[in-house]
């Protein structure tokens, strides 16, 4: 196959001729359908603007084809770093099993100054290179610096931060004679959802690669060395290099983020981190075997899916025995033939993985396993884990069970290391491990006067099923000094991360000790209570949210036991977020309130943490309260890197509003105006967990039933998320 093409000045729009094929193949425009984000959080890492498609315009007669590649991060598309594309650049042969093996004699021209990959070649003006594979890569950076590695050259807009010419060489000498092709070219790339993304020859590696607090640095190693061997695979197939550089690339003594930090699950940064699935790169730097689904915009995922090169080591290794992944590996490596009872095998894997789910039952002393997938599903091998002993089920094609005697009082788990796609991992243990975590968050805190809310919580909830958290915890506002309660929550609908859904119930009898200093003159002590909440949330980004809403209803019913005085209080509330531009958002906020008691306590605060925040804390009270707040929120810093010890600074958060609220009391009615303007920094704990913290501060501009005294101070919150 001839391509000659020529890049645009613009760094985005390809132009070229492609000739020769064969007949029977079918030409597609790569870009057309390109998957877009899930929510807010992919599309940040996803675009730097709106979602772009792009287009391939493609005249087989002639040969002549026009590609303008998307703003889009990751590998495939440009933006002003420069244009990145694994592939997808211009028109994707398809045969009948796919994306066919194709030898390419490719030639680029560049405008003057710029610098072109073009697969496993380096240059400027015009850039030739010629290879085997299902696609050729290209990068083209306006500017850029190369870095001699050795059988790597690294290309960079600019020098490149020390750890990753390090960090690179330090892989390649772990994988010295292990690889087959003589040289390859890694080019840095603004990579936000992905550490690596590659072709023949050629590989894009994130501008985060290594990006992380030391001690947790070496996390990012085995997905990159894997990386590097792929790239430095002489093989055609992508299936192949897959599981080539899988099963060369592998090092024994490294150790998985989750399992280094397993002692350190019950802190809740932990637990969140490793969960939650929010943190960047999760399914890599956790070191799935089988990765969780990306958003599948890679060539090989929409038009030639297969198994994963990890979960086909760990399945040969396990039908076969030890060391059976390595000797197929070297033997293709080497370009000789596969032992002929594993190569069966190694061809089915290279098919995309079956729809199959594994089940566990416990009954009458055995241990039943049952696999549920269709009739033509590969036979896989089922590692159940019981007690300290392992037992190896080689199941067939399609649908099976099995069953073994049960070791007394011995816990027993289904595929105990994830290393057969399914999709859903749920009743695969029994008895279903609890997960203990401890919580504790600073919600708000007000410095004036001197305020704060926040929680301190041991959670439980089942290892395979996070809908369920039982939460007795401590709870401490700007009323009381402590609340115990026990919070039984139960989640429903989409999943906003891995352990959160968009629909919540929460439940739960609480003692409360009240603040006397928040009300001197009203009643305070010991009392009881209990409430009964509901919130539906869709907005799946809690840092910079684009779009979405939160609906919220609860109801509260308690009594002091120091004094007669009763209580019941109503609350409702909705917010809702609408974007004029990735780093643009509109949100509002409405909310009510009622309560029927009239001491301060239990009273409704116009001021208090939850109302108004141009008034202060403390200043009227009544039955009925109602708050609205319209703020205009913005961006100006995104995907910054400033190290600050255990944190890297990443965002920085604009925000002005105006807010407005009612008050209805015996005494009257009482209401204010009040505007707010806020600063708000993103970071990465360690390099890793995505958090915020920000300052808002109001002024009151109109009152109506009371007046504050002059103050050249606003009323400042301290918060540790968004506002609303």
């Amino acid at each position: 196959m001839v391509v000659d093409a020529v890049v645009a000045e613009d760094l985005r729009t390809v132009t070229g001729t492609i000739r020769g094929g064969e007949p029977t193949w079918r030409w597609i425009d790569p870009l057309a359908e390109l998957p877009e984000a899930e929510g807010d959080r992919d599309h940040m890492r996803l675009f730097p603007g709106w979602a772009r498609q792009g287009s391939v315009d493609f005249d087989p007669a002639t040969g002549a084809f026009t590609a303008v590649l998307p703003r889009r991060f990751g590998g495939l598309g440009a933006t002003r770093e420069g244009l990145f594309a694994a592939g997808g650049w211009l028109p994707q042969p398809l045969d009948g099993d796919g994306m066919p093996e194709v030898e390419w004699q490719v030639t680029v021209r560049v405008p003057e100054g710029a610098t072109a990959v073009v697969g496993a070649t380096v240059g400027t003006d015009e850039v030739a290179w010629r290879g085997t594979g299902e696609r050729v890569g290209l990068a083209v950076l306006p500017e850029a610096v190369v870095t001699d590695l050795g059988a790597v050259r690294l290309v960079s807009r600019r020098p490149p931060r020390r750890r990753i010419p390090r960090g690179i060489a330090t892989q390649l000498a772990l994988l010295d004679g292990e690889t087959s092709r003589e040289s390859a070219v890694v080019v840095v790339a603004p990579l936000k959802m992905r550490l690596v993304r590659g072709a023949p020859g050629f590989l894009l590696l994130s501008d985060d690669a290594w990006r992380m607090t030391p001690g947790i640095r070496r996390f990012h190693d085995a997905p990159i060395r894997r990386g590097l061997a792929s790239a430095l695979t002489d093989l055609p197939s992508p299936f192949e290099r897959s599981f080539v550089s899988a099963a060369l690339a592998d090092d024994a003594s490294a150790a998985a983020m989750d399992e280094a930090l397993k002692g350190l699950k019950w802190i809740p940064l932990v637990d969140q981190t490793l969960n939650d699935r929010s943190m960047p790169y999760a399914t890599e730097v956790l070191e799935d075997v089988v990765p969780e689904p990306f958003v599948a915009d890679d060539l090989v995922e929409r038009f030639d899916p297969h198994w994963p090169g990890m979960a086909v080591v760990a399945q040969l290794d396990l039908r076969f025995g030890e060391g059976t992944a390595d000797r197929a590996a070297r033997a293709l490596r080497d370009g000789e033939p596969v032992d002929p009872e594993v190569a069966p095998w190694l061809a089915r894997f290279a098919e995309a993985p079956p729809v199959q789910d594994l089940t566990l039952k416990v009954a009458n002393g055995e241990v039943h396993v049952r696999r549920e997938a269709e009739a033509s599903a590969v036979g896989v091998a089922v590692p159940v884990r019981m007690g300290d002993g392992q037992e190896l089920w080689l199941a067939g094609d399609g649908p099976g069970e099995v069953a073994y005697p049960r070791p007394p009082r011995a816990p027993v788990r289904v595929d105990p290391d994830g290393v057969v796609p399914q999709t859903e991992r749920r009743g695969e243990s029994y008895p279903v491990p609890l997960i203990v975590t401890g919580t504790g968050s600073l919600g708000n805190i007000s410095l004036s006067p001197l305020a704060l809310d926040g929680f301190v919580t041991v959670n439980f909830r089942r290892s395979d099923d996070s809908r369920t958290v039982w939460s007795p915890g401590v709870y401490f506002g700007d009323q009381v000094l402590a609340e115990g309660r026990i919070d039984v929550v139960r989640m429903a609908g989409r999943p906003l991360d891995a352990l959160r859904r968009e629909h919540q119930v929460s439940l739960g009898p609480s003692v409360l000790w009240l603040d006397p200093r928040y009300a001197p003159e009203g009643d305070s002590g010991v009392g009881i209570a209990a409430s009964l909440g509901y919130r539906w949330d869709t907005k799946g980004e809690a840092l910079f949210p684009l779009e979405g809403h939160t609906i919220t209803a609860g109801v509260e019913a308690g009594a002091l036991l120091t004094s007669p005085e009763r209580w019941t209080r109503l609350d409702v509330g909705a917010a809702g977020v609408v974007a004029l531009h990735p780093r643009v958002a509109i949100a509002a906020q409405l909310t009510g309130a009622r309560s029927d008691s009239d001491f301060p306590h239990k009273a409704l605060d116009l001021g208090s943490l939850d109302g108004l925040l141009g008034v202060p804390i403390g200043t009227v009270w009544g039955r009925t309260r109602g708050t609205s707040r319209l703020e205009l929120r913005g961006v100006p810093v995104r995907y910054a890197d400033v190290p600050m010890a255990v944190l890297w600074g990443t965002e920085l958060q604009l925000s002005a509003g105006v807010e407005a609220g009612m008050l209805e009391s015996a005494d009257g009615r009482y209401a204010a105006l009040g505007a707010t303007a806020g600063l708000g920094f993103g970071f990465d704990w360690a390099g890793a967990k995505p958090s915020m913290t920000g300052i808002t501060a109001g002024w009151p501009l109109w009152t109506e039933g009371f007046a504050l005294e002059p103050t050249p101070w606003p009323q400042i919150v301290v918060r540790s998320e968004q506002w609303f």
